[in-house]
């Protein structure tokens, strides 16, 4: 629910409140051998548990504000914030267990757990420049820079309430499942954007042509950088146009190129523990993330925009 005011002809304040609402799934290969070799060899594939996380429903509440004053004809000046969204939701957690000779009597007993993590407040501000170039012909430039606060995205952490494994050899009976604690360890990221449109007429239509850029940090220390989440210092191009057709309706298409930067994550150097939730020497478990790491993504978009 969004609510706007505009007291002066120069300046504008908004206000909105949000929830973020849904479930999601996920799916994942852990080693259920104890750390670090108690029992067996953390490589050894029959120590392999499938497990799937199904978490909600979640109901997030959040809000953003924001201003935007026209101390001229041709200039704008906008702001916003966008309040972080804390996650922590109930979870539901199978697990088919390993082939070791261990489990053949084992069972799983209990499903229940809950997920907490915390995704970034976002401060953005931005300056456009507008001037008419001719009869409906506009020219628009904006230059903006965004801040995502993702330090605040320390870890995903996920408890099980009473969940157990009965039967496994060699082990007491029940055996209780640790909380899992995924390390994350975001940091602050910053972009810099560049875009433009010009608006003018084609025939007896009003045709805008959109163009952009963005260079954008990571948020993820080298050190952090894992098959779960794969993200670098990135560019982005960006292409795309719309039609007004009549008074009302305004059809749009985008196209968009990502480009991350090529990572390399030493493998002394990784961070990222492997998943084992059966707790067993108090050592540290080896690093699972290093390597090479490249990524690229095209985006397409089409809209439609109806206006009373």
């Amino acid at each position: 629910v969004y609510a706007a005011y505009r007291p002066i002809e120069q300046f504008r304040v908004g206000l909105g409140l949000q929830a973020l609402v849904g479930t999601f799934r996920s799916t994942t290969y852990f080693s259920a051998c104890p750390a670090d070799r108690l029992v067996c060899a953390a490589e050894d594939p029959q120590y392999d548990a499938f497990s799937e996380l199904k978490v909600g429903p979640i109901f997030a509440p959040s809000a953003n504000f924001g201003m935007i004053g026209a101390p001229g004809e041709n200039f704008r000046i906008g702001a916003s914030l966008q309040l972080p969204f804390a996650i922590n939701a109930p979870a539901k957690v199978s697990v088919r267990l390993p082939n070791a000779v261990v489990f053949d009597k084992a069972h799983q007993d209990g499903t229940d757990a809950h997920v907490r993590f915390k995704l970034p407040a976002v401060a953005r501000f931005g300056v456009e420049y507008r001037t008419k170039t001719g009869e409906n012909q506009l020219l628009r430039v904006e230059l903006a820079y965004v801040r995502e606060f993702w330090s605040m995205h320390e870890a995903i952490d996920i408890t099980p309430d009473n969940l157990t494994l009965v039967g496994i050899t060699g082990f007491p009976s029940p055996f209780g499942v640790s909380s899992i604690s995924i390390p994350r360890k975001f940091e602050d990221s910053n972009s810099f954007r560049l875009g433009g449109e010009y608006s003018f007429k084609l025939a007896s239509y009003i045709l805008d042509l959109r163009a952009g850029a963005v260079f954008e940090t990571s948020a993820i220390p080298t050190a952090y950088v894992s098959p779960l989440t794969v993200d670098g210092n990135k560019l982005i191009f960006s292409i795309g146009g719309g039609l007004h057709i009549g008074e009302h309706w305004r059809l749009d298409a985008s196209y968009a190129r990502v480009a991350h930067f090529a990572i390399d994550v030493p493998p002394n150097e990784a961070r990222v523990p492997r998943v084992n939730p059966v707790a067993g020497n108090p050592t540290d478990t080896e690093s699972v993330n290093g390597g090479e790491y490249l990524s690229r993504a095209n985006v397409f978009g089409v809209g439609l925009d109806y206006k009373f």
